[in-house]
C-alpha cells in the first residue's frame, strides 16, 4: 500500500501544468482582493502560473485520445503545435519543488482527482463514474489520479485510511520544513560518501 512511482510523476506533471484559468479565475484578480495571501491562495486553487508545461491531450487530440486503439506512439516524432512551446514561468527548481508539496498539503482529496490529461482537477464522483472498460467505480477511495489513457485510479493501492493520513501526513511535513529551513536535506536525508569514489 504505497504511492507508485508512475502516479508521483503524475501530481508531479499535474502540478506543473494546472492553472487558474482552467478555473475563470485570474492571478490580477485575487492579487486585488487577497494580497497579503496571494502566494498560498494560488498554491491551493491551482499549480504554477504560468504553467511549465502544456496540457498535451489538449493541445494534441488526435494524438492523445484514449478512444484510439493505436497505443503505440513515436515519442521522438516532432508535433508541430508543441515544438515551440516555451513556458514562460520564471520559478526556480526550488520554489517549483515548495509549491508542489504546498499544493498537495492543501489539495481537497476528498472532493477532487488529479488528471493529467484534463489539465485540471476532475471531480473524483466524474472519474469514478467514467465509463471505461478497466474503470471500476470502488478503486476510488482516498488518493485519487486519473490515468490518463484508460481512467483507472493509479493510485488505487491506497485504499487504507490510515495509510492515506499517513501519506498526507509526509506530503505536509514536507511542505512546512521546506518552507520553514529551504533545505532539501531535512525532508531527504541523503548521506553519499564521495570519499570512496
Amino acid at each position: 500500500m504505497t504511492v507508485s512511482s508512475y502516479s508521483w510523476a503524475l501530481m508531479v506533471i499535474h502540478y506543473l501544468q494546472f492553472i487558474l484559468n482552467k478555473l475563470k479565475i485570474t492571478p490580477s484578480i485575487l492579487f486585488q482582493k487577497y494580497t497579503p495571501k496571494f502566494n498560498n491562495i494560488l498554491s491551493y486553487l491551482g499549480g504554477v502560473t504560468p504553467p511549465v508545461l502544456p496540457c498535451l491531450h489538449g493541445l494534441v487530440p488526435e494524438k492523445f485520445n484514449s478512444d484510439n486503439e493505436n497505443h503505440s506512439m513515436d515519442v521522438q516524432e516532432e508535433v508541430a503545435s508543441i515544438k515551440h512551446f516555451k513556458s514562460d514561468n520564471i520559478m526556480c527548481l526550488g520554489e517549483l519543488l515548495v509549491g508542489f508539496f504546498q499544493y498537495y498539503s492543501l489539495f481537497n482529496y476528498n472532493q477532487y482527482a488529479v488528471s493529467v490529461r484534463a489539465g485540471c482537477r476532475l471531480p473524483v464522483d466524474e472519474c469514478r463514474y467514467t465509463k471505461a472498460p478497466k474503470n471500476d467505480p470502488h478503486q476510488w477511495k482516498y488518493l485519487c489520479i486519473e490515468e490518463p489513457f484508460d481512467f483507472t485510479n493509479t493510485a488505487r493501492s491506497v485504499f487504507d485510511m490510515d495509510v492515506f493520513k499517513h501519506i498526507r501526513n509526509v506530503i505536509t511535513c514536507s511542505y512546512q520544513e521546506l518552507a520553514r529551513s529551504k533545505l532539501l536535506k531535512n525532508v531527504l536525508p541523503i548521506n553519499l560518501d564521495i570519499s570512496q569514489s
